[in-house]
Formats: structure tokens, C-alpha cells, sequence
């Protein structure tokens, strides 16, 4: 049984130029709690990493996040974009499967659609996080 009920609100930028557009720390704050609102959400937490560093695993906010959700304290992480919590299909995948999952952890990508407390968001996961992994390859490849 969980303690909470808590949603997580996770939010970061890879660049210092990302933070400056659409995917800017604020317009990415202001849609989750846009989507909270609509859901009736009101017991939510922001995890913010606002350091650009696009592949690093080990960012405060996400650690500070991961051990909420294994100690029950999270129930549901909400993020704008499946990229926002690892541009790595391989990285994504195993957070959501071997952390989220097991701890009855519900994940939310807003752009893409997806929920995995529904069984097509558990299937689209996949999907989607090789297409993730996709463009990150093509950005890389273009600013080399």
C-alpha cells in the first residue's frame, strides 16, 4: 500500500538553446500542471534537472525522483516527452521496466500519448522509445 499518492513532474532540457523554445523549463512546467488540472491531479511534486548534460544518468532531480518512486512516495511520473527521462531507447526502457514497473509505478508522456497503467501504453512504450533514440542519433549525427 502506498503511503502517497503523489505525481511526479519531471522536467529537464539538453540544451541551453532548448530552453529558450517550446521545450523551455517553463513551458514544459506550465503544460504538466495544465495536464494535472484537467485530470483532477493535485498531489504532485516537481523534479526539475535544469543542467543541459543530454545522455548523464546520474542528474539529482531524476536519482531524487527514482528513490521517491521506490519508496512508494510516487505513484505516477508525468513528463512532457518520452526523451525527457533518457534519449536512450535501451536506458528508458529498463527505467521504466526494472524501477517504475515493480514499485506499481504508472508512467505519462504527455506528446506521445502514452500511460502505462493501460495495457496499448505498455505496448507503444517500445515503440516510441526507439524513435527517441532515433532522433537523438540524427542530432548527433548533424552536429558532428
Amino acid at each position: 500500500m502506498k503511503n502517497f499518492e503523489r505525481t511526479a513532474l519531471y522536467i529537464r532540457i539538453t540544451s541551453d538553446a532548448q530552453n529558450e523554445g517550446v521545450n523551455s523549463l517553463e513551458n514544459q512546467k506550465q503544460r504538466l500542471m495544465q495536464f494535472c488540472e484537467l485530470q483532477g491531479i493535485t498531489d504532485y511534486e516537481f523534479y526539475i534537472d535544469s543542467d543541459p548534460s543530454e545522455s548523464d544518468t546520474d542528474r539529482p532531480e531524476m536519482t531524487r525522483m527514482i528513490n521517491d518512486v521506490m519508496s512508494g512516495k510516487i505513484v505516477r511520473v508525468v513528463v512532457n516527452k518520452l526523451d525527457r527521462i533518457h534519449s536512450y531507447q535501451k536506458s528508458a526502457i529498463s527505467l521504466l521496466t526494472e524501477v517504475f514497473k515493480p514499485c506499481g509505478c504508472s508512467f505519462v508522456s504527455l506528446n506521445e500519448g502514452l500511460d502505462t497503467s493501460t495495457a496499448f501504453g505498455k505496448a507503444m512504450v517500445g515503440m516510441v522509445s526507439a524513435f527517441a533514440e532515433l532522433e537523438r542519433e540524427n542530432i548527433e549525427a548533424h552536429t558532428i
